[in-house]
């Protein structure tokens, strides 16, 4: 048993340097795909099929959804680039932004429409739409924790909250202060990470309450941050005035300088991190997490010596 843990951790841990940072490119009608560690261009993956002025992506299950402001909806395989055609322009669509996976649900901001749909992520036929004008307004971004949808509004400055099984909107995370033209959101535990794209912060919010934890502020790096992702104690920011991707240090929120200005970037939107590989949930059952792990090998490598 030990033996065979030993050897899955270790063909795991071979595989850190592997995990992609996917992230669209509004400026050059591309996606683009860097190695999460060094910031080196991907090749394979760089001027996906009928892409236009996208913004929105998210991988599950070994798909990579792409939504574009011309009011579609693509399909790709993640690592290959090739195109699905079993999910493309879902209708009623008007300018969609952010989307997350969960199961085998595919959850768009529908913000022209000011809703939340929702569709079959296999077949792209529509399930439901979240609706309630008190809360959604201009929604551009989305993620799930818990059986909690969190929204961002860039249009009302707000971050709305709902419950994923019925679409009921919760009540106590509705209007955090601080927050100018909220873009993209990301969770960490329960702590809710905001692109505060109209003043160039990141805010950090408790996701329980809705009460302010802190700010990240970078005058040299932060230029209307709209896009967020984590991994392990990073946190990735896609800035699209300069057409950069920052990193940060979530503890600290100090900058990290190996992954600032990936060639290829042209007005980057949003921005996914491949998931974990087969195997993440051995490990944690035994306690290890994956991001863990990879966190403790890069640190051994030296990676990560200015933290």
């Amino acid at each position: 048993m030990l033996l065979a843990v030993a050897g899955l951790i270790g063909s795991m841990a071979a595989t850190c340097g592997a995990q992609t940072l996917y992230v669209t490119n509004g400026g050059n009608n591309t996606v683009g795909q860097y190695n999460l560690t060094t910031g080196a261009a991907i090749a394979g993956f760089s001027n996906p099929q009928f892409v236009s002025t996208p913004f929105g992506v998210a991988v599950g299950g070994g798909d990579l959804f792409v939504s574009n402001l011309n009011d579609t909806i693509l399909e790709y395989n993640a690592k290959t680039g090739a195109r699905i055609t079993s999910f493309l322009s879902p209708s009623g669509l008007v300018n969609p932004y952010g989307m997350v996976v969960s199961g085998n649900d595919l959850y768009v901001a529908d913000s022209g429409n000011g809703t939340i749909d929702e569709f079959n992520a296999t077949t792209g036929a529509k399930v439901t739409s979240f609706t309630s004008p008190s809360l959604l307004n201009d929604p551009v971004d989305l993620v799930i924790s818990g059986g909690h949808l969190y929204v961002s509004n860039l249009g009302g400055g707000t971050i709305g909250e709902y419950n994923l099984s019925n679409g009921q909107a919760v009540a106590g995370f509705t209007d955090p202060s601080g927050l100018n033209q909220p873009a993209g959101i990301a969770l960490s535990g329960n702590n809710l990470y905001v692109a505060n794209s109209g003043n160039s912060t990141i805010e950090e919010f408790n996701a329980t309450t809705g009460a302010a934890i802190t700010s990240f502020v970078d005058p040299t790096g932060l230029d209307g941050p709209v896009g967020l992702a984590i991994f392990g104690n990073d946190l990735y920011v896609s800035n699209e005035l300069n057409s950069t991707i920052g990193e940060y240090n979530l503890s600290t929120s100090a900058a990290i300088t190996t992954f600032v200005s990936p060639t290829g970037t042209d007005e980057p939107g949003y921005i996914a991190i491949s998931p974990i590989p087969d195997g993440g949930s051995t490990l944690l059952l035994l306690g290890v997490s994956f991001a863990g792990l990879c966190m403790l090998r890069r640190q051994r490598l030296g990676f990560l010596a200015e933290r």
